[in-house]
């Protein structure tokens, strides 16, 4: 388009490895996640989803990240929507049994640290990238659209080996 040749680069955050990021993970809170959940945008969908898998996993959810609805609920309970440092955050990912996330950089951290996970679908926020970096890893089928695919999703393991030598990891 327009003349111009685009090139595709990896995102910075997959330049490091998963020993760098556990050195900076081991400086952050135990959160001690079963089922971490890392949501930028609440939906009835995303929380639809999220239940889902919860329900099928047996597992609690840890949430990473809330946004207060307005600033009065903020003043309310502040503590309640406090974001993790950066250690906690990475640490998050690691020690999670099960990530759900709309985020890509979530979703990067649940496969640079083999956390299984499903990312659901956030086209507002646009889905280009996720498609790439899934499809590049053979992960498409963990972009999820509804809570019934999330639930079928969840039944499927993942062959981290595979993604490890893609990543080079």
């Amino acid at each position: 388009h327009w003349g111009i040749h685009a090139q595709q680069h990896a995102d910075p955050t997959l330049l490091l490895t998963r020993d760098h990021y556990a050195t900076v993970g081991a400086r952050g809170a135990d959160l001690r996640p079963g089922c971490l959940t890392y949501v930028l945008d609440d939906s009835d969908h995303g929380r639809e989803c999220v239940d889902a898998i919860c329900d099928v996993t047996r597992l609690s959810e840890t949430r990473l990240h809330r946004r207060p609805a307005s600033y009065a609920q903020y003043r309310s309970a502040p503590a309640m929507y406090r974001r993790a440092d950066v250690p906690t955050w990475v640490r998050a990912f690691a020690d999670a049994r099960f990530v759900v996330t709309d985020s890509f950089h979530g979703t990067v951290f649940a496969i640079l640290n083999n956390t299984p996970f499903v990312t659901i679908t956030n086209t507002g926020r646009g889905s280009t990238r996720f498609d790439t970096l899934l499809e590049t890893v053979g992960l498409s089928d963990r972009l999820v659209t509804s809570a019934d695919d999330a639930r079928a999703v969840v039944q499927r393991g993942i062959d981290w080996e595979r993604v490890n030598e893609v990543l080079g990891c």
